[in-house]
């Protein structure tokens, strides 16, 4: 009779991580094209009652994957080193779901999206060292304490002359108060198609000939810091540029227009695209002396994309700041 409850218990037990599973697909898919990359569905993906606190993306930077067992606590074994397109985000679960259920549910819907599991492994003693601790210091995640229930696993998929790791982190911590426990998934990905774009450098000249022709120009050497308004110090040529054609051209008014990829909601990203229109105009009135009066900016966010979103070479077009003339 025992065994008949315990076997009952663990049918519906997998029933319902089943379930979960479905659900995490089910959203990863909704309102997706068939041809979107498998990357995207993986970060759209949300277990039930899940708290997103964070989903970054820096264009280009380098990762180290643990792809084996630590050499100590704090110290790494096998790691795979490359650099790309990263994305990471931080999922806070809902109480009263274990971090093995919540490992599970992603680990299962990444592997049924296309990856293959090339390690794994679980707690300090499988680990051989401090997983959470490495993970969240070497990302830079914030508001994760490194704790021994800890499960992780390292995922590779080849897509379209692109390769994808994919780093899943499912972690509890409770800060010394085991009754207030706290269970974090981590996502951590990266593709290694993005390469560093190749400016293409538009003089004075350059900006006055396509407004002359075409009304508008696109300006990609404007670069900002990743989710900032902040001008990096690359974007100062093109900025140079910009400031000696409107001097050449006084009586022209334009309109300085950010625009954005998709990564994000509509919302963020019109204010994005708001604060770097804004930022741009600033600093053309503060560091060149052009009259405000000459400039008014916008932020459209990614309502007029060049290409599609559905790739890092359209999502690196749709990037840009645009002139117009008024």
């Amino acid at each position: 009779m025992e065994f008949c409850k315990l076997g009952s218990a663990f049918t519906m037990a997998g029933r319902r991580l089943s379930a979960i599973v479905a659900g995490l697909i089910a959203v990863s898919t909704f309102n997706a094209h068939a041809d979107e990359a498998s990357l995207e569905k993986v970060f759209a993906a949300r277990f039930p009652g899940a708290e997103v606190l964070s989903d970054t993306v820096i264009e280009y930077d380098e990762r180290a994957f643990f792809s084996g067992f630590l050499k100590s606590t704090y110290e790494a074994g096998d790691v795979i080193e490359v650099e790309g397109r990263v994305r990471t985000a931080l999922h806070h679960m809902p109480t009263g779901r274990s971090t093995l259920e919540s490992f599970r549910a992603y680990q299962r819907a990444i592997s049924q999206m296309g990856y293959s599991e090339i390690f794994s492994c679980k707690n300090r003693d499988g680990c051989k060292g401090n997983m959470t601790y490495m993970m969240v210091t070497s990302r830079k995640v914030r508001g994760v304490t490194p704790f021994n229930d800890v499960r992780y696993a390292l995922f590779k998929r080849e897509a379209g002359g692109a390769t994808e790791y994919l780093a899943l982190m499912a972690t509890g911590a409770d800060n010394g108060n085991p009754e207030r426990m706290r269970r974090f998934v981590m996502i951590d990905a990266l593709t290694t198609e993005a390469e560093e774009t190749e400016i293409e450098f538009l003089t004075a000249s350059d900006m006055a000939r396509s407004i002359a022709s075409d009304g508008t120009v696109s300006l990609y050497g404007i670069e900002f810091a990743n989710a900032s308004a902040e001008i990096l110090p690359s974007s100062m040529p093109t900025l140079k540029e910009m400031a000696a054609y409107l001097k050449s051209a006084p009586e022209q008014k334009i309109l300085i227009v950010g625009h954005t990829d998709n990564v994000g909601d509509m919302a963020y990203n019109r204010e994005l695209s708001e604060k770097r229109a804004q930022a741009v105009r600033a600093h053309l009135a503060s560091e060149h002396d052009i009259p405000e009066t000459q400039m008014a900016s916008y932020g459209v966010g990614f309502l007029a994309p060049k290409a599609s979103n559905t790739s890092e070479e359209g999502r690196a077009r749709n990037r840009r700041v645009e002139i117009v003339a008024r």
